[in-house]
């Protein structure tokens, strides 16, 4: 089995792009295809793993990565399931999205059925290509900032999570997974932490450092960094 840079695992969509009543450009989608193709495009060793119908829709993808350098090895083909397409509708008012993945290929993807020694090996390959695991990148973090307190760590994995990975909500769950995936608490220690009272104290203090946003309804998980909050993780920078 080839070692590669990157497998990218989900559903693959045909696309039909109306344009005007009655015609439609047949094009193709879906994050999974985009960000393989994307990658190899970049020079990397790019993979997909996902189901395909037996259908010329599926040949089409395939035949789609085989041009762009993508690897198919990890692409099963399910006779009894068709290959998932989506259209995109124009009018006065934008475009309109309408998705035919029900019962797709893709959507009957198990854990059972990924290709575990392919994703382990390219783990492999990112990390000795000095790409760091998210819990080694957070402890860099904390200890160069020497955080310590709970809740300055607390607020350390909010503004991390938020800023660097991009996550749109910070459930509790997701906050202490990160906190022991930096190795410097174990999960029985962290299991402990009353997150809600920790993040509850710095909604509320005199100069909050955590806040809602306006749209969103007043739960824990979404919680965002206010100014101050920023400026007190800059200063244990300094």
């Amino acid at each position: 089995m080839r070692d590669f840079d990157i497998i990218c695992i989900g559903e693959p969509l045909v696309e039909f792009n109306q344009i005007d009543g009655t015609q439609w450009h047949q094009g193709f989608g879906g994050d999974v295809s985009n960000v393989a193709i994307a990658a190899a495009r970049l020079g990397a060793r790019s993979a997909i793993a996902t189901r395909l119908g037996d259908d010329g829709f599926g040949q089409e993808l395939r035949n789609l990565w085989s041009r762009e350098g993508v690897d198919a090895s990890c692409i099963a083909t399910d006779a009894s399931a068709p290959t998932g397409l989506y259209f995109v509708r124009h009018g006065s008012d934008g475009h309109r999205f309408e998705y035919r993945r029900a019962g797709s290929a893709a959507s009957r993807m198990t854990a059972d059925s990924l290709p575990v020694e392919a994703i382990e090996r390219a783990r492999e390959v990112a990390l000795k290509s000095g790409i760091p695991e998210r819990g080694s990148a957070f402890r860099r973090l904390i200890d160069t900032c020497d955080i310590e307190k709970k809740s300055d760590v607390i607020l350390a994995a909010i503004h991390y999570l938020r800023s660097v990975e991009k996550e749109s909500d910070t459930p509790p769950r997701d906050i202490k997974k990160l906190i022991v995936q930096s190795e410097k608490w174990g999960e029985d220690e962290v299991g402990k932490w009353n997150l809600s009272l920790y993040i509850n104290r710095m909604v509320e203090g005199s100069s909050a450092l955590l806040e809602y946003p306006g749209d969103q309804s007043e739960k824990n998980r979404f919680v965002v960094l206010t100014d101050a909050g920023l400026d007190h993780l800059e200063n244990m920078s300094l």
